[in-house]
């Protein structure tokens, strides 16, 4: 089974990787570039979902004998009873060759009032772009992320991407119990 990821960012195949050697034998993970016009930073679950989507879609497309795309993508999404009025989060949406896809989510996290506003003026940067300043950790968003900075290494983005990845394959791997769409 060929599964291709919407990214060669080493964190989010990895992350997919061993979600889906948990369920299926005989996979095999490609990463490619996804050469799509996305938001640099998504603010908003419809960026975040529509990110992920897009993903997905360009890489089962881009593959071909691929059974499943897979579109992974972090950004602010707003809630209530946060400081900033926002959580960082993480989508993925697994989409398969039969046009049956599913949406799975992280936990989500605060980051700082100040970061958070700086992000919605500058729409032109990434959230990695100011961890690497705050951390003094070059390519962090490749590595633990600002999660790991945050927590003290308690967690890490390849933790959140695996939550997102697993709660998407949920309908793929009880069928039974999912209809069709």
């Amino acid at each position: 089974m060929i599964v291709v990821v919407g990214s060669r960012n080493p964190i989010k195949v990895s992350a997919v990787e061993y979600v889906f050697k948990r369920y299926y034998r005989d996979v095999v993970i490609k990463a490619i570039d996804v050469n799509i016009d996305l938001p640099k930073q998504p603010i908003g679950l419809d960026e975040i979902l529509y990110g992920a989507y897009r993903r997905s879609r360009y890489a089962l497309r881009n593959v071909p004998q691929a059974e499943f795309g897979v579109g992974i993508e972090a950004g602010l999404s707003q809630y209530p009873y946060t400081e900033s009025g926002f959580l960082n989060i993480q989508a993925c949406i697994i989409y398969h060759k039969s046009g049956r896809y599913s949406l799975g989510v992280s936990s989500g996290f605060e980051l700082p009032r100040n970061i958070v506003e700086y992000l919605i003026k500058h729409r032109d940067r990434e959230l990695e772009d100011i961890a690497e300043d705050i951390t003094g950790v070059d390519r962090i968003g490749e590595k633990g992320g600002i999660i790991s900075y945050l927590t003290k290494d308690l967690m890490s983005r390849r933790d959140l991407t695996i939550q997102a990845v697993a709660t998407a394959i949920i309908p793929f791997i009880n069928k039974e119990l999912y209809s069709s769409r």
